[in-house]
């Protein structure tokens, strides 16, 4: 499984329910599958962070919605799996020895989407299943 961080200004993917049907544009070259994780990083607000973790339902071989064309990027449909009660915050983020090195902070969430190295991943997880007891089990749906 390959984790990814998605970066969006769109507060109103807040109000998605755990379930909810979604898609997002990723680059071909990450070549995604069904089964890997989205984690949502909400940049246009306040409150700074990653707040939603979604599952890769479908890939497509060519970019379907407009979005992503404009792009030249891919398509993959995405379920919501789960909105964290408490979400990691920016500051988080950049503290965390491992979680500091993620490209995404690099380039302070200047993408669409990001790869999640494996031991990035695992900080990321540990630290959410922490700040959201029983979070675990949701994480391997």
């Amino acid at each position: 499984m390959k984790a990814f961080l998605g970066v969006s200004k769109k507060r109103s993917l807040l109000n998605l329910q755990k379930g909810d049907s979604s898609f997002w544009c990723t680059y071909p070259s990450y070549d995604p599958e069904i089964g890997d994780v989205l984690l949502l990083y909400l940049s246009g607000t306040t409150k700074r962070g990653v707040h939603q973790i979604y599952k890769i339902r479908k890939v497509d071989a060519v970019p379907d919605e407009l979005h992503c064309v404009a792009r030249q990027m891919k398509t993959v449909q995405t379920t919501l799996i789960s909105n964290l009660d408490n979400y990691v915050s920016t500051k988080q983020l950049k503290t965390d020895p491992v979680l500091s090195m993620m490209g995404a902070v690099g380039r302070n969430f200047q993408s669409t989407i990001f790869k999640v190295r494996p031991e990035e991943w695992a900080a990321l997880a540990k630290l959410i299943s922490e700040m959201n007891p029983g979070m675990a089990l949701d994480l391997n749906q």
